[in-house]
């Protein structure tokens, strides 16, 4: 059975960053079933449904944390 996690993230807009998070969502096993980004002023925001089973978006979640830090 698939779940679904809703992904929010903002900050400054910089080369490679929706590649190193759409990397982090596939290395983790789930799917981006949608999502929608903008860059205003140098700001990137960013949202994104993605689908998974539970323990792919637990280990997503903690991948995430790490991801946001760099």
């Amino acid at each position: 059975m698939s779940s679904q996690l809703v992904i929010s993230a903002l900050g400054d807009d910089r080369p490679g960053l929706i590649n190193t998070i759409t990397q982090a969502i596939q290395d983790c096993g789930c799917n981006i079933e949608d999502s929608h980004m903008t860059a205003l002023g140098g700001v990137f925001a960013l949202i994104v449904q993605v689908t998974g089973n539970w323990n792919t978006l637990a280990k997503l979640e903690s991948t995430l944390e790490n991801v946001g830090n760099d």
